[in-house]
């Protein structure tokens, strides 16, 4: 049975990086195929997105995977300018794909994409304000986003602790050694107590 297509989702290079090719999310993770152990063929993907949705794989920002341009200044960016090419390019997509410009529009990814998702959305969402330029996004996802990365990184040690790799008696330890701070404090103290809660 076919499934509907009712929405249209960015995903994944917006995917790790900077500069990680969405190829990876394509055959090794939500793409219509996996690559097979031969490395030569193509095998289904029972739990593809593009059984419920439309999906575009998004190489950026340029120079990534199969991306590229003529301009060398191109390869000199950051967020911000990748956020404003991702939106263009989506305009482009949109005005040469028309019959999916009214379809919900999410967009997805993971890792790096903590910082491409709501710098695209922002740009988004102020390009609306034109009616000529609007895309339809109703939602964003991050897995595993690295948003900010003292909080990600400092995040760790108590994530474990709460899933019981470590003990109580070890994170008593922790937290008078090390303060709250798990990354950046150097302290002999903190580090010794910080060996004990390797799982």
């Amino acid at each position: 049975a076919t499934t509907e297509i009712y929405t249209l989702s960015l995903h994944d290079a917006l995917r790790s990086g900077p500069g990680c090719s969405s190829v990876i999310g394509l055959l090794g993770e939500c793409g219509p195929f996996f690559a097979g152990p031969d490395g030569k063929s193509l095998l289904r993907n029972p739990w593809s997105w593009n059984r419920n949705a439309n999906t575009l794989f998004l190489e950026s920002p340029a120079g990534v995977g199969f991306s590229y341009s003529d301009t060398e200044s191109d390869y000199v960016m950051g967020d911000a300018q990748t956020a404003k090419d991702n939106r263009q390019f989506l305009l482009n997509w949109f005005s040469n794909f028309s019959e999916y410009s009214k379809n919900e529009f999410y967009i997805t990814g993971e890792s790096y994409a903590g910082h491409y998702i709501p710098t695209l959305t922002m740009e988004i969402l102020q390009g609306n304000q034109n009616p000529a330029e609007k895309i339809n996004l109703v939602g964003i996802a991050v897995g595993n986003g690295l948003t900010d990365q003292y909080t990600d990184f400092n995040s760790v040690v108590p994530m474990t602790f709460w899933h019981g790799l470590f003990s109580i008696q070890a994170w008593d330890q922790i937290q008078t050694d090390c303060k709250g701070d798990y990354v950046t404090n150097n302290s002999p103290a903190c580090q010794v107590a910080l060996s004990t809660a390797t799982p």
